[in-house]
């Protein structure tokens, strides 16, 4: 049956490719562009499910050819199982591009599993639930020096547990964020960015310092600071090949509920979500991006290789190179949206925990 399942994912990937949608505005006083796609797959903890995702963009007269684009970008995932996420991100760029706000919104009710915390290497506890929740996080960024941007947020989320297995440590919430609770705090960005484009740099690096509080003024139910480290480089080898490296770090420090622990699996590819969840984790990747044709519509087309290294661990003290995890894999690439090079990407990733294959749009740094 597992073959099964990934014979219908491949084919259902050729299927929306031939699919795809993209119109470019003319280049006048409004530069805007608009891509759209429908997608689906399957899988033995979903079902079939089926989606579809748009994103529009525009850049009004007067906001400066270096400042970030206005857009508005959604995304829709429905499975026959009654499972459903959606997503609604905007921003509009004002005051010659110097400020932009928007308020995006995530809504989310989908299967997942939970393993404990830790980065074992087998498990003590693993046991299915359905999470909901929603949040709501309108910003405002302050863009100065050309390539540097300040932000601030309110971040506003709300959790449950709507499904889950019996007799577990779940039911009997012997882990903080079992019950419903409410979390909310300020959030804060420095970011440094000065790649040559926004969707596929080919060249130049982007530096981000984040930091989320949470706090009973704010009428948050858990009281806790995440802070992040994100540094990418990009390295041009040659025309339509480059070179991209990240280094990625997350800790969390005071009353948290589970979800809110750093997740390798969320952002390491070949690992389960959930699965190595702890205060704290550092992520190594390495990437090489070619697009291989120089004319046609297979210029769109275009390969990646990639390996990834990290681990969770409770405290500096607590890290351990011997349980480091591995991952590698291979990818295609299709350009949505030339002019701006939006790309949708299918990454199949190999790990000591299986094999795993990713549909998205974005690269994944």
């Amino acid at each position: 049956m597992e073959n099964y399942n990934k014979i219908v994912l491949i084919l259902t990937i050729l299927g929306f490719l031939f699919n795809l949608h993209a119109i470019e505005g003319e280049k006048d006083e409004v530069n805007k562009s608009l891509a759209f796609y429908p997608f689906g797959a399957y899988s033995s903890e979903t079902s079939v499910f089926l989606g579809g995702y748009a994103l529009y963009r525009f850049r009004p007269s007067g906001i400066q050819i270096n400042a970030p684009y206005s857009s508005l970008e959604l995304n829709l995932i429905a499975s026959f199982k009654k499972q459903l996420r959606i997503l609604l991100r905007n921003k509009y760029a004002f005051d010659q591009g110097k400020f932009a706000v928007g308020i995006p919104l995530r809504y989310y009710n989908w299967p997942t599993t939970y393993y404990g915390v830790g980065n074992q290497e087998e498990p003590d506890e693993e046991e299915n639930y359905t999470r909901e929740y929603w949040e709501f996080y309108p910003f405002l960024e302050y863009h100065f020096l050309n390539n540097y941007t300040l932000s601030i947020s309110a971040y506003l989320e709300k959790d449950r547990i709507v499904d889950s297995d019996e007799e577990n440590s779940l039911l009997n919430k012997n882990i903080p964020g079992f019950e419903d609770y409410f979390i909310a705090g300020p959030e804060f960005k420095f970011e440094r960015l000065s790649t040559d484009q926004e969707f596929f740099p080919r060249k130049g690096s982007n530096i981000i310092l984040n930091f989320k509080y949470y706090n009973e003024t704010f009428k948050s139910d858990y009281n806790y600071l995440k802070v992040s480290f994100d540094t990418r480089k990009y390295v041009t080898i040659k025309k339509n090949h480059t070179f991209a490296g990240q280094i990625f770090l997350e800790g969390v420090n005071g009353d948290v509920p589970f979800e809110e622990l750093p997740d390798l699996g969320s952002q390491m590819r070949g690992y389960k979500d959930n699965k190595y969840i702890d205060n704290r984790y550092v992520l190594l990747r390495l990437e090489d991006r070619m697009f291989p044709f120089d004319s046609g519509k297979l210029k769109r087309f275009g390969m990646a290789i990639f390996v990834e290294s990290g681990q969770s661990f409770t405290s500096f003290e607590d890290v351990d190179f011997g349980n480091q995890k591995y991952s590698a894999g291979l990818g295609i690439r299709w350009i949505i949206l030339p002019e701006d090079m939006l790309t949708l990407r299918l990454d199949m990733a190999f790990s000591e925990d299986g094999f795993e294959m990713e549909i998205i749009s974005f690269e994944a740094f």
